[in-house]
């Protein structure tokens, strides 16, 4: 893919600069205005209770209580 700079003159897309194109070849062509702004995103806060249930997948079939024992031991040093 290519991207060029153009202006319409009120009737056809002109290339502001030459364009390497065999003649009658079609193109697939998008138009974005070049001031255009971007999109403004999503403002304000969000609830992290939207995360919840995510990856619940993942732990189908696992005792969660259990792992979690197991990386607790990893965190305390042997008893003797």
């Amino acid at each position: 893919m290519i991207a060029i700079k153009a202006h319409y003159d009120g009737k056809y897309l002109v290339p502001d600069e030459p364009l390497h194109v065999p003649p009658d070849k079609p193109l697939k062509v998008q138009v974005e205005l070049a001031d255009a702004q971007p999109e403004p995103t999503q403002t304000g806060t969000r609830s992290i209770l939207e995360l919840e249930g995510l990856g619940a997948e993942i732990w189908k079939g696992v005792n969660v209580q259990a792992y979690v024992n197991t990386l607790r031991d990893e965190w305390d040093p042997p008893r003797s």
